[in-house]
């Protein structure tokens, strides 16, 4: 019995290491692969431009039109809101003295249209420099490379994540709808509160089917009672509510129609 105790305590205290040993690597992990944004952040990748090829085009216009987006992606990344305003004075030329390079990833001259994708290369030094001197405070994000290994542990137990009570029992959950099917079967039209459930589509399909061949309606129906817009109704009618609520969804003939039925002393919300 000694010996059976021990063993059990040799078990968990082996499973607490492991565990520990588990998260430590993938801490380890993580600080290999974290990459800071101040390394990327003044690169602006995929910028795409297009325009029609004619006899007044420009191959260098839609260059300096990328120029002038990524400027505007960079600033929208590291500037609040408020100070985007400060910088809408700046010039191409300002912009291309801020550049340190470029890159055409893909070109094309296809159907009259001309199509250019640019990664662009900012020098941090230079953009530094211009915010400071229009006294523009900036802020550079972090981009961070994380991986989530999930654990579960449970009675002093690590389980696997396909020994997850959730992931086994997904497709075991039983959906019935007994009492629709019986319904139908008894030649009854059938109102369903939302939402109407199913394993699968076939299960869907047959309700279908069987309505149509016994000629009857399923409908599922939503339930407004407790919306706030109908309980302020009650409060502006004290608690009686009005004799006929019009739908603004439909036909044009839905509201004549409506508007038909009403009593003489009757009230109508319009929607």
């Amino acid at each position: 019995m000694r010996n059976y105790f021990l063993s059990k305590y040799l078990i968990v205290i082996l499973k607490e290491y492991i565990l520990i040993f588990l998260t430590a690597i993938i801490f380890l992990f993580i600080s290999f692969t974290k990459s800071f944004g101040e390394e990327n952040v003044f690169t602006i990748d995929n910028i795409k431009v297009k325009g029609v090829i004619n006899v007044n085009f420009s191959r260098e216009k839609y260059l300096n039109k990328a120029f002038s987006n990524s400027f505007k992606i960079l600033m929208n990344k590291i500037l609040l809101t408020r100070d985007l305003k400060k910088i809408n004075d700046i010039e191409l030329k300002e912009i291309k003295n801020l550049i340190t390079s470029f890159q055409i990833l893909e070109e094309s001259y296809r159907e009259d249209i001309y199509r250019v994708t640019i990664k662009i290369f900012y020098n941090e030094n230079k953009i530094k420099n211009f915010l400071s001197k229009r006294n523009i405070s900036f802020s550079v994000p972090e981009n961070i490379s994380a991986v989530f290994f999930p654990v579960l542990y449970i009675n002093n137990e690590i389980q696997n994540f396909n020994e997850n009570f959730f992931y086994t029992q997904w497709l075991e959950v039983e959906v019935k709808n007994e009492l629709i099917n019986y319904c139908l079967v008894n030649k009854k039209h059938v109102l369903i509160e939302k939402p109407l459930m199913a394993k699968n589509k076939k299960e869907i399909l047959d309700i279908q089917k069987k309505a149509k061949k016994n000629n009857l309606v399923v409908y599922t129906a939503y339930n407004h009672r407790f919306e706030p817009h109908l309980e302020r109704v009650k409060k502006i009618t004290g608690g009686k509510g009005v004799s006929v609520v019009y739908d603004g969804v439909g036909k044009d003939k839905l509201f004549e129609t409506h508007l038909f039925r009403l009593p003489g002393e009757g009230d109508a919300l319009l929607g």
